[in-house]
């Protein structure tokens, strides 16, 4: 048992120790014990009173107050050093990641003032190019204005000329000078007008038109070229087409003009068809259909989607029979579209 000044009474068990004189006891809390003994003489006499040792058992060091202490004091160390190991963890990363973003950011900035100067760069170029292209346009209409004026000059002294008491030889000279000019004047008049779309100054003069005169008349003008080549030329217009129309006369004239010529001059054999009709009509307005088909070389295939850029002609090969400047079809499809128009191309057998 502890001591009477312990706090605590703890009975140990009994033990036979024999004929040893040494008994065992493990698990013992250090302290101040009482150890009592008490002997018989084999079992059967047995001492009144015993022997009663006063013993102290002395702690180990591990199972001191202070070493409990110590031990809450460096978990708590250590709890603390991990803490602060893990924040300066947090705020390395954190450093870096503010260093990554200020280079990021950087970078940013540097890519959106380049992009910017491109894009000053693209609008001083566009805007270059655009005077450039306005000025080439007014030059070309500036020059093909002045030659067209007295190119007509000379057409006319030309057939007054021809009109004349003339060799067959002066004749024939003269006629050539003629075609020539006419061809170098038709030649002038596709560039002023190429010139006019270009600049935005070419504008429509919708006034009342008679268009099955206007028609008629068109293909009687070409009627001596296809005549000529020995072509028939018809001319098919719908009975319902209204008799007056408002209209630029003279711009729908020239796009007529330019499919017929273009007509005749790729075909060699068979016929060349205008065709005219109505598609949709109402109390104000009336949807016009203008079809010209020939039996001539037709288009290749490689060639169709071009046929209506600026200086794009249907055969370029090193043979071609016919000249020209490739900016008829081009000038017919701005003058399409400033009527609300559109023009395009259909073939049967690579043919139009």
């Amino acid at each position: 048992d502890r001591d009477v000044t312990g706090v605590q009474t703890c009975a140990l068990p009994i033990l036979d120790a024999g004929s040893r004189r040494i008994a065992y006891y493990t698990n013992i809390q250090p302290g101040r014990y009482r150890f009592q003994v008490i002997a018989s003489n084999e079992g059967k006499n047995w001492g009144a009173r015993g022997a009663s040792p006063g013993i102290l058992l002395e702690a180990h060091y591990y199972q001191t107050a202070w070493f409990y202490t110590l031990c809450i004091l460096g978990i708590g160390s250590l709890a603390l050093a991990a803490h602060f190991k893990h924040v300066g963890q947090l705020n390395e990363r954190e450093r870096v990641l503010e260093l990554r973003v200020d280079e990021r950011t950087a970078q940013l900035r540097s890519e959106i003032a380049e992009r910017e100067r491109a894009e000053m760069e693209l609008m001083k170029a566009r805007d270059s190019a655009e005077k450039g292209n306005r000025a080439k346009s007014e030059f070309l209409a500036n020059m093909s204005h002045e030659i067209r004026t007295p190119m007509n000059g000379i057409v006319g002294m030309i057939d007054l000329a021809l009109g004349t008491e003339l060799t067959v030889d002066q004749h024939e000279y003269l006629s050539i000078v003629r075609n020539s000019a006419e061809s170098l004047l038709t030649v002038l008049n596709d560039i002023l007008d190429l010139s006019k779309v270009e600049a935005g100054k070419l504008e429509l003069s919708p006034v009342d038109t008679d268009l099955r005169e206007c028609l008629e008349e068109t293909v009687r003008l070409m009627s001596f070229r296809a005549e000529e080549k020995r072509l028939k030329l018809i001319c098919d217009l719908d009975p319902e087409i209204p008799e007056m129309v408002v209209a630029d006369a003279t711009r729908l004239r020239q796009v007529v003009l330019n499919l017929l010529s273009n007509a005749i001059k790729f075909t060699d054999d068979g016929e060349v068809l205008l065709q005219a009709g109505i598609e949709t009509r109402d109390d104000k307005r009336v949807s016009m259909h203008f079809c010209v088909r020939d039996t001539g070389i037709g288009i290749a295939p490689e060639q169709q989607q071009s046929i209506f850029e600026a200086f794009s002609q249907a055969e370029n090969s090193a043979a071609r029979k016919s000249s020209g400047t490739g900016l008829g079809l081009s000038i017919s499809r701005r003058l399409i579209d400033l009527m609300g128009g559109k023009i395009g191309r259909a073939s049967c057998r690579e043919r139009v």
